[in-house]
């Protein structure tokens, strides 16, 4: 996988994708944010992604790994 960034992220493979929760693995521990305007360090390299999508619940998970 190409690295991306978090900011890169969200303006390439995200773009026009409704995220309900959005989970980041940091190495120092695990935070959750509601949309990606809540995230702090957007120029952050991520190691890799997953979008999980829960039909039964009608929502998208999106966890970062850093």
């Amino acid at each position: 996988m190409e690295k991306l960034t978090i900011k890169e992220l969200f303006d390439t493979t995200l773009v026009g994708q409704d995220i309900d929760l959005i989970t980041i693995h940091y190495p120092f521990g695990i935070v959750q944010y509601d949309n990606y305007e809540s995230i702090p360090f957007k120029a952050l390299i991520i190691e890799d992604f997953e979008i999980v999508y829960d039909a039964d619940e009608g929502l998208v998970y999106l966890d970062i790994i850093m």
